[in-house]
């Protein structure tokens, strides 16, 4: 009886190992931005991609580690830092975004970029949205046609597949316009205000 009670014993005291995904949300909800930074920091994009959306969850106080990862050399921590970024900085996201929807070298990256700005409603970084309608990869110019229809509150004639002569015409009409309708559009938006970091 007694070697059965200490087997059971020894059996409730084993447990699974911790998986990376556990491991990530005990540290996020301990508000370990260390712990995750070092997460991040680890071979395993999957794991740093996951590290990246739990600092986001810890708002404000880890806008320095997520502003740190939109610079990391692999892409898909790039992306999930873009991702958050305006969850934690609000409307200061705006020019890293910017930036990044200019020149990453990864299209994920970029298109991802793009979406964070419209979310800012970013109208001081426009010219960022018009470079990203002739953005030779698809995806970044769908999502910048999005963009800027949303953000100016009317369509126009741009197709993402379009030839890039028509695209280049079109870009080329929009920023001569839009000195004409930035007032405009900003009082359109004067009611919209992202939500503030945490």
């Amino acid at each position: 009886m007694l070697v059965l009670l200490a087997g059971a014993a020894n059996f409730a005291g084993c447990s699974a190992p911790e998986s990376d995904t556990q491991r990530i949300q005990r540290l996020a909800r301990k508000g370990d931005v260390e712990g995750l930074t070092h997460e991040i920091a680890k071979n395993d994009a999957t794991v740093g991609r996951e590290a990246v959306h739990a600092l986001a969850t810890l708002g404000a106080k880890a806008e320095p580690q997520v502003r740190t990862a939109l610079g990391d050399s692999r892409a898909p921590i790039r992306e999930a830092a873009a991702a958050v970024y305006p969850q934690v900085a609000g409307p200061k996201a705006a020019p890293d975004l910017a930036r990044m929807a200019r020149l990453d070298a990864d299209p994920n990256v970029r298109a991802v970029a793009v979406t964070g700005l419209e979310r800012l409603v970013a109208l001081d970084e426009m010219e960022a949205l018009f470079a990203a309608l002739e953005d030779p990869d698809a995806l970044v110019r769908r999502r910048a046609v999005t963009a800027v229809e949303r953000l100016i509150g009317r369509r126009y004639d741009i197709c993402a597949s379009g030839t890039p002569e028509e695209r280049h015409r079109i870009v080329a009409e929009l920023r001569e316009e839009w000195p004409s309708i930035e007032s405009r559009t900003h009082q359109y938006h004067a009611g919209f205000h992202p939500a503030a970091p945490r």
